[in-house]
């Protein structure tokens, strides 16, 4: 899989599913991932924080068993992204980060970004970043957090203000997608929605089909 050639005219996908949680087992994540695509799902970032470095390339060997039309961002490994001929990298520490991996990986690699408030999302995009997420927008359903749901008027404003391409992430379900679709974000980041689901493949096609009537 090569990545992919020209940056500013690629056209990211309006969803993508970000993986979390030690308690799933990489076949369930596998699982989860071909239920997914088959729904329709074209992106998916890897997040596996208590994974060691061996560990997730030991994941990372299981996962990628369908690397056309998906495309693997992995959180925080820059080397590994280039090892494994990923299409991307996500950060979320420093804007500074997306200097350092842009100049590690070149132009040709997608960099994301995980972001808080409106002034760190703008300063992420200018430094190079193909794309921010910005949370919680509302109250997340795979995990607790300390912040404030950003709610939809702010995340409506920061699309206004932010000059750049916008996933919404933190709470984001089925019934959130129509009032989501009227603030300007490119698309969601979803995590509990379709992870947690019984029916991962179902939620990734209600998910697309509900984005794309609400247009």
């Amino acid at each position: 899989m090569n990545p992919l050639p020209n940056l500013q005219s690629k056209n990211l996908p309006p969803l993508y599913l970000i993986t979390e949680g030690a308690s799933l087992s990489t076949q369930d994540l596998i699982s989860i991932l071909e239920k997914s695509v088959e729904g329709g799902l074209q992106m998916i970032q890897i997040r596996r924080k208590h994974l060691t470095s061996e560990e997730l390339e030991g994941e990372l060997e299981q996962l990628l068993f369908q690397r056309s039309g998906l495309l693997w961002i992995l959180n925080r490994h820059v080397e590994l992204v280039k090892k494994y001929k990923l299409d991307g990298v996500h950060l979320g520490e420093s804007p500074q980060q997306v200097l350092e991996a842009r100049k590690y990986l070149g132009e040709e690699f997608i960099i994301g970004y995980s972001a808080h408030e409106e002034n760190e999302a703008d300063l992420a995009l200018q430094s190079g970043a193909d794309y921010v997420s910005l949370s919680p927008i509302f109250s997340p359903i795979s995990k607790f957090s300390p912040s404030q749901p950003w709610g939809i008027e702010r995340l409506q404003a920061a699309c206004k203000q932010v000059q750049g391409c916008i996933y919404a992430l933190g709470g984001v379900n089925s019934t959130r997608v129509p009032e989501l679709r009227g603030t300007g974000v490119h698309g969601l980041a979803v995590l509990g929605a379709i992870q947690s689901s019984e029916n991962p493949k179902r939620i990734t096609r209600e998910l697309l089909e509900l984005w794309e009537s609400s247009g």
